[in-house]
């Protein structure tokens, strides 16, 4: 017979948290190209070549990457408040490969965005929605 465990408290979530993170495996090496590719001819002059920030803000180690959802419709939307212009022209293996890259490169490691999920996240979008996640 199995007992459930409920934790509670922040800490029991940055354990568990922290569990799934280690479980990440690395994507692709082309995906891996072919976002960096994407990254360094759309984002790089604002969100510098390491991630570091600049015009942009930092992508290196910004707890924001975690959400795979997140950063696909950052990517598609854009924000106009801080500047980023929306960069939903791009295709949806692009913005996939991408959103790999920045999400997988420096001290970020959370895994592989596919491209069906940067559809979805699109036509929700274009529905009224948010990508959600």
């Amino acid at each position: 017979m199995r007992k459930a465990v409920l934790f509670g408290g922040a800490a029991a979530i940055t354990v568990l948290a922290g569990a799934a993170l280690a479980q990440v495996v690395a994507p692709p090496a082309e995906v891996m190209t072919a976002g960096q590719d994407g990254y360094t001819r759309n984002c790089q002059v604002c969100h510098g070549a390491n991630g570091e920030g600049g015009i942009g803000f930092r992508l290196d180690g910004n707890p924001i990457m975690q959400s795979s959802a997140g950063v696909v419709e950052m990517i598609l939307e854009g924000n106009l408040n801080h500047g980023m212009p929306p960069f939903g022209t791009l295709s949806d293996e692009v913005i996939a490969a991408i959103a790999t890259y920045v999400r997988n490169s420096w001290a970020n490691s959370y895994g592989l965005v596919e491209p069906p999920l940067v559809a979805q996240i699109r036509a929700n979008i274009a529905a009224g929605g948010g990508g959600g996640e």
